[in-house]
């Protein structure tokens, strides 16, 4: 688990280029169903949030089955990219 006020970013490749920029994730997961530039979990004050990044392949995050930008994951929270799980 990460440190409270902690970002980490999570994509396909530890590092690549989007729109000229060089990204570096904090978790990589090498799969296919993993965008790129996939999303972020972040914790303030305690609580965890994910938000997912805009894809332009269209791959997006899930809770409960549901498509997702934005979610406040309570304590028990699963979330899938691919075939990873990750629990709060």
């Amino acid at each position: 688990m990460f440190p409270t006020n902690k970002v980490a970013t999570i994509g396909y490749n530890k590092q690549f280029l989007y729109d000229d920029q060089k990204i570096t994730h904090d978790i990589e997961l090498p799969q296919e169903g993993v965008g790129y530039n996939h999303g972020k979990f972040e914790c303030i004050k305690g609580q965890w949030y994910y938000t997912d990044f805009p894809e332009k392949n269209g791959k997006g995050s899930y809770i409960k089955m549901e498509q997702l930008k934005e979610y406040e994951l309570p304590i028990g929270s699963i979330v899938r990219f691919g075939s990873y799980l990750f629990e709060i």
